[in-house]
């Protein structure tokens, strides 16, 4: 999941709630950083484009994913 946060101060915004937004400013009372840009396309009309994303995986997929490496488990058991 990505989520988008406010280069000044960091308050992160759901994608739900990005696609909602139509002010580019921040909605925190003492920041006015701008979170987007929009851009006009001809395939998708107008796209907001965020300035600073961040992408987060859910502890449970890393875990698998870490646990699926060949002899990661043993490994994990000598620790």
């Amino acid at each position: 999941m990505t989520y988008i946060l406010c280069p000044s101060c960091w308050k992160m915004y759901h994608p739900s709630d990005f696609h909602t937004l139509s002010d580019p400013t921040c909605t925190e009372p003492d920041c006015s950083a701008i979170l987007f840009q929009t851009k006009h396309t001809t395939s998708e009309g107008v796209k907001k484009i965020p300035f600073k994303v961040m992408l987060v995986t859910s502890l449970k997929t890393a875990l698998a994913r870490l646990l699926m490496c060949p002899g990661k488990w043993d490994e994990l058991q000598h620790w």
